[in-house]
């Protein structure tokens, strides 16, 4: 990856991620507000947090919780929830559900709020 100033190479940057198994075939990498279960073969550090455990991280188990892909919901209590400042927050999880400030780490919002009468712009009626 280069960036549009000359060809400097460039370490892309993965951000509010929950990151299972092994980052030792990938590098360079950048991490932000990243958590890494188990282990820390990604050497995160800084605003993530590296080791988390199974238990800890608790998702729920792949299934369909809204949306095209299947996903693993944060379960109550798990670590991910709000760990994510509002300013840093994207407005819709992956399956364009609203997401709520501070949000949470991952791809889906565990209490994401599923906005169908603005999910694909303004509607009048």
């Amino acid at each position: 990856m280069f960036d549009d100033t000359g060809g400097v190479p460039m370490s892309p940057t993965i951000a509010n991620s929950i990151l299972v198994g092994t980052c030792a075939h990938v590098s360079p990498l950048a991490f932000v507000r990243d958590i890494e279960s188990p282990g820390n073969t990604c050497n995160l550090n800084g605003t993530s947090t590296a080791n988390v455990s199974a238990a800890t991280l608790a998702l729920g188990p792949l299934a369909n919780n809204g949306g095209l892909t299947m996903t693993r919901k944060p379960l109550a209590g798990s670590f991910a929830i709000g760990k994510i400042p509002a300013f840093f927050c994207a407005k819709f999880d992956q399956r364009t559900f609203v997401r709520t400030a501070p949000c949470d780490i991952g791809s889906i919002e565990s209490d994401g709020l599923d906005d169908i009468l603005f999910r694909e712009g303004f509607q009048l009626f």
